[in-house]
């Protein structure tokens, strides 16, 4: 070094005290260095948030997209959907959420265990051959469900599935009703 700034390094801790306010610093390994919790800790809230936020949709709330007519003019093609996943046990009327070949589908409930389904009495697409059934009457066996689309003339459903029937562990959720 040259000129007059030899001992610019070197400064004793009382000068360094005297004109900074500071009494000391660690420049490696010390109170400089910011320890783990003070970096973690902003962190925190916004992890917890998308933790509790990913939770609610996985186990209580399913939002999902129409890309079908079938519910028409209930719910419209491409419209966004809200239902629940923690539901009691289905009536006639609801509105389905549920899983089948590996597709999710929305359907209403138009028979629940233990009620009557006579095929000669239910409304089928003019598009499509009416399916031959070896008995015209059936009955909904416990634990499952017979599901219709509310556009008659644009829904695959319980009417033209091999197995008409919606099992209830096939039920993913409810979606809720308005009342008018």
């Amino acid at each position: 070094r040259s000129g007059n700034c030899e001992n610019v390094d070197y400064q004793s801790p009382e000068i360094f005290a005297e004109h900074s306010g500071a009494e000391r610093i660690y420049v490696s390994g010390g109170s400089m260095k910011m320890s783990i919790w003070k970096r973690v800790r902003p962190w925190i809230i916004p992890a917890v948030v998308t933790l509790l936020f990913c939770l609610v949709l996985r186990f209580v709330v399913l939002i999902g997209y129409v890309p079908s007519a079938s519910m028409e003019p209930t719910i419209k093609q491409d419209s966004l959907i809200f239902g629940w996943r923690i539901h009691n046990t289905p009536e006639v009327g609801d509105i389905l959420v549920f899983e089948k070949d590996d597709v999710l589908q929305v359907k209403r409930v138009a028979a629940v265990p233990g009620d009557t389904v006579d095929y000669s009495s239910l409304e089928y697409m003019d598009s499509l051959p009416i399916p031959e059934r070896n008995m015209p009457v059936v009955t909904v066996p416990a634990g499952c469900y017979f599901l219709l689309g509310d556009n008659v003339q644009n829904s695959l459903d319980s009417r033209y599935w091999d197995n008409p029937f919606i099992s209830e562990d096939q039920i993913v959720a409810i979606i809720p009703q308005h009342e008018n």
